[in-house]
């Protein structure tokens, strides 16, 4: 028997992350105009962290049923989304899902909280370089590849990060793009507060740990890198 969440969890989990994916990666909206005025479609999902029923993905025993279905055990994603983290349990775990949860819910407040229009980006950022110099790149050149993932081990150990300035906005939530810029010798990746307008250049190992599931909006087709960028 499923432990399928009531209409009322559904509906706080859809609006406590503005109708928006969870997936750090995607983001999309999941919710607009039906073409009858007095309906709205939907694209969303209220996923349960630990499977509703026995044989589900990433289901925990030790939960009852009440706590199965109740809020703390929801994730709002597209539908896309959904079935991908229900596809690779190993991958998108428990643990992963709830602070993508968290992470959501803070944008979402952000968003609201924001003296400025959350969605206005800036065209041209400041890019920290690995030989110390800052450059300027413009975003019509490049590809984006969507909101950079935070490793697990993140908050553990950000030292890894190589960049003390990026392990901070990514535990902090800033609001981040990964770009690939053609332009630059060999092409560069490099990680962009859309917010502040600076960034910072990252190389390819620090790029296997963000990159996200895939990518979303892209102004060309994705580039081949053929070299790193070292920090």
């Amino acid at each position: 028997m499923r432990d399928d969440f009531p209409k009322t969890v559904l509906e706080s989990l859809a609006k406590r992350v503005g109708n928006r994916c969870s997936n750090q990666g995607c983001g999309k909206l999941t919710s607009g105009p039906y073409t009858e005025d007095n309906k709205s479609l939907n694209v969303g999902v209220a996923a349960h962290i630990t499977a509703a029923s026995s044989g589900g993905p990433r289901y925990d025993t030790s939960l009852s049923s009440d706590e199965r279905k109740s809020i703390v055990n929801g994730i709002w994603l597209c539908q896309s989304c959904a079935k991908l983290v229900d596809n690779d349990k190993e991958r998108y775990t428990a643990a992963l899902l709830a602070e993508w949860k968290t992470s959501a819910e803070q944008r979402a407040l952000k968003e609201i909280e924001s003296p400025r229009p959350f969605h206005a980006r800036q065209d041209s950022f400041s890019i920290a370089t690995h030989i110390g110099t800052v450059e300027s790149v413009n975003t019509t050149h490049c590809v984006r590849h969507g909101r950079p993932m935070a490793p697990a081990w993140l908050r553990s150990s950000p030292s890894r990060m190589c960049s003390e300035c990026l392990a901070e906005r990514l535990m902090n939530n800033a609001d981040l793009q990964l770009f690939f810029d053609p332009k630059w010798c060999d092409g560069i990746w490099f990680v962009a507060d859309l917010q502040s307008g600076d960034g910072v250049v990252i190389n390819l190992q620090q790029l296997a740990d963000l990159m996200p599931p895939s990518p979303t909006t892209t102004t060309t087709p994705a580039p081949t890198v053929k070299s790193e960028v070292n920090d």
